[in-house]
């Protein structure tokens, strides 16, 4: 019998090709929402800080310049803590629409590893199904020849 060959190999090459490359644009994006998290919490900490600053600076002699540039410096933090968020916000909508397309190529890489199986099971039932036949092609003319020859004999020795 001749060796198995899933016909749509190629196919489900290149379906677990896109899964693999949907799977890394994922954990890309993930690692870029990760980094702008991370730069969200050293802006909020370093607001924090500030206005711990500012609030000492008025408890003391008050610099107007200086508690102007660290208002300034604050409004400054606050847009970029906002323009971080918004970042976040939107890698967290091209996350979700990336782990979509991951689970659309995974459905797809495994419908066709069940049609791969069906095929293999095909494939060894029809193998089996002809050893099986070799078998009785070569084992059934024995038999047959042994019971004809019993029959024979039997034949022979009753009168």
């Amino acid at each position: 019998m001749k060796k198995f060959t899933f016909r749509l190999q190629t196919v489900l090459d290149h379906a677990l090709q896109v899964e693999d490359d949907c799977l890394r644009e994922l954990a890309r994006l993930q690692h870029l929402r990760y980094l702008k998290a991370e730069e969200v919490a050293r802006a909020h900490d370093a607001y924090r800080v500030m206005r711990g600053a500012i609030r000492e600076r008025q408890l003391g002699l008050i610099d107007a310049d200086a508690l102007r540039r660290c208002y300034l410096h604050l409004d400054a933090l606050q847009h970029t803590i906002a323009a971080r968020e918004a970042e976040r916000q939107t890698l967290d909508t091209e996350i979700a629409a990336q782990m979509q397309q991951v689970l659309e190529a995974r459905q797809k890489r495994q419908a066709l590893e069940k049609l791969r199986a069906k095929q293999w099971d095909a494939y060894r039932l029809a193998s089996e199904r002809a050893d099986l036949q070799q078998m009785e092609d070569v084992m059934l003319p024995r038999h047959n020849a042994r019971l004809a020859a019993a029959r024979h004999a039997r034949e022979a020795v009753t009168p």
